[in-house]
């Protein structure tokens, strides 16, 4: 027992050593030293037992199985043994605990099977997961005939049961659901189940087992893998199973790769920050560029291992060389000419035409050829083509996305492999930007096609319109190409375009064309989401950097859906942003010039008429009018008629009736609109802001509306942090009237609430710090003040409750969120009405602010 005990010691010693080391040096030295101990404790057993030596080694034979099998394995997997015995051999499980127990004390988890080759082929009959483990079978110590005698069995089976086993591994990885993934999937991978990740892997080796490969040397000899994709696997999937280490060290045995656990993965795999990229960054571009090279590979590999039944002999000639059989293209290259570049990319086309894929026979010799693509610069005959092709596409956009798997698309713009793969890491973006300029060609083809015309009716009016869809197609291929370059992406990629032209064989004028789009593809969201669009003067300045009313159809349309294929969060955005009324504006403006007085008199008339009709039972025309004047024409021009006579009705009744506040809750779509009618108080908003936050309640929008007899209009967007319960309103508006009386200590209750909840806390800014902006250029009448900061609950009352220290009044709030990042926009003036331009007032501002949000504790 003394002797065990130091066994064990000695093993848990030495598994100590590995289990912190992830790097590819450090598995090799593991499984070496487990094979030795295996091997040992075997040998020890013998010994103990006191049996013939040769005799007991002749009936039976230790066997790595799986990853062990392949020689790489990781100190936190399973480690798969099989001890393969004769007919005749009496093993018994008391004596192999002998081998198993001191390792199971060390650390490992051993799984071990006893079974006679027989029992192996019944077992791999209904079990593929054994299958695979099966298909890497190495031998350790024991009879080695036996193995030989087992590998010949398989052969045999797996001959006499191919075509079963091939479909069933076809049918697997073919399987649509797994590729039609959401944001969750791409946001946090699987390194099993996502698609191109381990498990594609171990179905593919157990797959050349059933062919009679053994190693992935024998499918390049068999013409299954060229030799490069053959070295990357290899690689992949050690990358892979040091991934896999890691998570079950982290999580037991999840394989799925957690968002909060990315960064440290990043940093145990030595990754480093470059080129403007963080280290978790620069780890997950090369997984998902992993992902993709097992996909490239694979889909050639399974399309060449079809069986003979799934084969079509009804082929019929689209044109020489080229036929088409049961949805699928393949050409015959003894008669078409791939030496054209124009021709090459016409195969995609012809393909999107007949909504088919193509053979894996031709994307074999393709990809052997698509050097061919490198020679097509300034031919405007490939850029007919690749054009043609995406908008014959299907809405998914299968054409593309294949041109693209099988590298081609970075062979006619090398530009593209800039953004293959690379990641934004927060929860806003969901895609690799790669995949997200897939899906948002693929949106602008549903807008197109009238796919949202119940949803967003508007839009899909304004879609209609866009007679030439080629360009749009590619400048949302294309408009997020400057993310390569890191910040400031969108003019970035706006000077990158002419050289992109210049290459396709683009005219000028489409090169300009595309070059504003892809250069302003955040205008509409940005003005949207983070100015006033009451504004007059940014309504101005927005019309003449788009300049007519083509580019701005297509600007809407690209803003939707490069939003709608970026994730759910950033589809917020276009649901909570005026960004369609943003359009109408600028519509009007640039069908009749830039606003002069004149048309915008012409406009509040024909508003007051409206919402004079809406109130005549309770105020005259010269009482509408009256009111109307006492408020900023802003509000009145970014106001429906609807909205501005209930405004009235709500003033009225403040002044009928006996509580200090008039408010009404409306639900919307996403939360809903909060609008106050109230006398202005100096500390109303932020005060109203905190109520909000005390029954936690996300403001994702605010506007402020003063009117000059001093009642205050305010308008909350907002959203519930409590998923699928509904705040209990009455009891927001019995508190907002008691803070109203002063009777109500609201810091106290939030810190209270907070710290119940034990919500209270340092911020967690991982190394960044909140960025306050003072910009007194972009608005006349305002001082336009942005606050950009890590999100958090009662953000918008902390800033607003610094800004009332100062005695500064917030005119509008805009809150736009990404991810965990928020960008908080204000129109203020100080408490004379004037814009802020005391230096030493905004200095001590800034200060202010960036002291409340990154420097003390706050409610989280």
């Amino acid at each position: 027992m003394v002797f065990q005990e130091k066994i064990v010691t000695s093993l848990k010693n030495q598994r100590e050593k590995w289990i912190n080391d992830f790097s590819e040096d450090g598995f090799i030295g593991h499984t070496h030293f487990l094979e030795i101990s295996l091997i040992s404790l075997y040998n020890r057993l013998m010994n103990l037992l006191n049996v013939d030596a040769e005799q007991f080694r002749a009936n039976g034979v230790v066997l790595a199985l799986g990853d062990f099998g392949r020689g790489f394995i990781g100190p936190y997997q399973r480690v798969p043994i099989l001890f393969l015995k004769t007919d005749t051999c009496k093993l018994q499980d008391d004596w192999l605990r002998e081998i198993i127990n001191p390792l199971e004390e060390a650390g490992w988890k051993i799984d071990y099977e006893v079974l006679t080759d027989t029992e192996v082929i019944k077992r791999v009959d209904r079990d593929c997961q054994f299958l695979q483990e099966v298909a890497s079978a190495r031998y350790l110590s024991g009879n080695r005939s036996l193995l030989d005698k087992l590998e010949l069995k398989l052969y045999e089976w797996f001959e006499a049961n191919r075509e079963f086993y091939i479909q069933n591994f076809r049918a697997k990885w073919s399987d649509p659901s797994r590729f039609q993934l959401g944001p969750e999937p791409w946001l946090e991978p699987d390194i099993i189940d996502f698609p191109g990740g381990l498990g594609d892997l171990r179905n593919l080796r157990a797959a050349l087992a059933v062919l009679g490969c053994t190693t992935l040397d024998d499918a390049i000899t068999s013409g299954l893998l060229f030799r490069e994709d053959a070295d990357e696997l290899r690689k992949i999937e050690k990358f892979y199973l040091r991934i896999m280490n890691v998570l079950f060290a982290r999580n037991s045995h999840s394989c799925k790769l957690e968002y909060g656990l990315q960064e440290e993965v990043a940093k145990l795999f030595g990754y480093a920050p470059r080129m403007g990229f963080s280290e978790v960054e620069n780890f997950m571009r090369d997984l998902y560029v992993s992902f993709q090279a097992v996909r490239r590979a694979l889909t050639i590999f399974w399309g060449l291992v079809r069986s003979e039944k799934e084969r079509s002999l009804d082929e019929r000639e689209l044109e020489k060389g080229i036929l088409l059989a049961s949805g699928e293209l393949r050409v015959n290259f003894d008669e078409y000419n791939l030496l054209d570049p124009a021709s090459f990319v016409k195969i995609f086309r012809i393909a999107a035409d007949h909504k088919a894929t193509v053979s894996a026979e031709t994307l074999r010799h393709l990809r052997a050829c698509r050097n061919v693509l490198e020679t097509s610069a300034g031919d405007r005959a490939v850029l007919i083509e690749f054009m043609a092709m995406m908008e014959s596409d299907s809405n998914d956009v299968r054409t593309l996305r294949l041109f693209h798997d099988m590298e081609l698309l970075s062979s006619i713009i090398p530009e593209w492999k800039g953004i293959v793969g690379l990641v934004q890491h927060d929860l806003f973006h969901a895609y690799p930007f790669d995949e997200h300029a897939l899906r948002t060609v693929a949106e602008v083809k549903k807008v197109l096609n009238g796919h949202y015309d119940s949803e967003e009716r508007e839009l899909t009016v304004v879609a209609s319109r866009i007679s030439y869809p080629g360009l749009l197609y590619l400048a949302a291929l294309l408009h997020d190409i400057g993310k390569s370059g890191g910040s400031g992406h969108a003019i970035k990629g706006g000077e990158m375009i002419p050289t992109i032209s210049q290459r396709l064989g683009l005219l000028p004028v489409e090169s300009d064309f595309i070059q504003f789009l892809v250069a302003n593809h955040t205008l509409l969201m940005d003005s949207a989401s983070m100015r006033d669009v009451g504004d007059e003067e940014m309504l101005a300045n927005c019309a003449l950097s788009v300049g007519d009313l083509v580019k701005l159809d297509h600007l809407l349309v690209m803003t939707f859906a490069d939003l709608k294929a970026t994730g759910p969060r950033a589809f917020q955005k276009w649901e909570q942003s005026p960004i369609i009324f943003l359009h109408e504006r600028l519509s009007r403006i640039l069908e009749k010039g830039e606003p002069s007085p004149a048309l915008i008199a012409e406009r509040l008339e024909q508003m007051k008429m409206v919402v004079q009709q809406r109130v005549s039972d309770l105020m005259d025309e010269s009482e509408v009018a009256s009111q109307l004047a006492e408020v900023d024409p802003r509000y009145l021009l970014s106001m429906e008629p609807a909205e501005i006579a209930q405004h009235l009705r709500m003033e009225w009744d403040l002044f009928h009736g006996d509580e200090p506040v008039v408010w009404e809750v409306r639900r919307q779509e996403r939360g809903w609109v909060v609008t106050i009618v109230s006398e202005m108080l100096p500390w109303l908003l932020f005060k109203a802001a905190g109520l909000m936050t005390l029954h936690d309640i996300d403001i994702v929008a605010a506007q402020i509306f003063l009117k000059k007899n001093n009642v205050v209009v305010l308008i909350f967007n907002c959203m519930s942090r409590n998923l699928g319960k509904e705040p209990d309103w009455n009891e927001v508006r019995e508190e907002l009237i008691k803070l109203l009386e002063h009777k109500f200590a609201l810091d106290y209750r939030l810190s209270k609430h907070f710290r119940e909840a034990r919500q209270v806390g340092p911020v967690e800014r991982n190394g960044r710090e909140s960025r306050i902006v003072v910009d007194n250029d972009s608005s006349e009448a305002f001082t336009i003040l942005e606050v950009y900061t890590y999100d958090r609950p009662g953000l918008l009352y902390t800033i607003t409750k610094t800004l009332a220290d100062f005695g500064i009044r917030v005119y509008v709030a805009k809150i736009s969120t990404r991810g965990d990042q928020v960008a908080d926009v204000f129109y203020v003036r100080d408490h004379l009405g004037r814009k802020l331009t005391d230096s030493e007032l905004i200095e001590e501002l800034k200060n202010a602010v960036k002291y409340w949000l990154d420097e003390c504790e706050y409610w989280h």
